[in-house]
């Protein structure tokens, strides 16, 4: 059943990743503090690049600054599915049920990641 959602996830984050967000400017490095909102978005190639921090840093564009919660959780999980612990745990707090939250927890403990862990009652090692 997790994996089955994991691959749903993908396929959905695909769908949307080729269709809605095609044409973003690829910038890859950058100090997200000095750029305007329209600047911010151009983490998207680098995202579709398998660059989980630019998909952690495209989500959090788009749910903090924009309010677009539902392409931010898609960014999240995708940059968890790549590697990226911290989209993992927040993949979990966006999660709407609990089996959910506990398999996004589980894959961002088997990344290292302390808090998530502890969600699950787990420790890293």
């Amino acid at each position: 059943m997790k994996i089955k959602a994991f691959s749903l996830v993908a396929a959905v984050f695909s769908l949307v990743s080729a269709s809605a967000l095609a044409g973003e400017t690829q910038v890859c490095t950058l100090n997200a503090d000095s750029l305007s909102g329209k600047a911010l978005t151009n983490y998207t190639q680098c995202c579709d690049d398998n660059n989980g921090e630019a998909c952690y840093l495209r989500a959090w564009t788009d749910l903090e600054m924009r309010g677009k919660d539902q392409v931010a959780a898609l960014y999240y999980k995708h940059s968890c599915e790549i590697g990226y612990a911290s989209g993992c745990r927040t993949a979990g707090q966006l999660a709407s049920d609990q089996d959910e939250k506990d398999a996004w927890y589980n894959k961002g403990c088997d990344l290292k990641d302390l808090d998530s862990c502890l969600e699950v009652d787990r420790m890293p090692f």
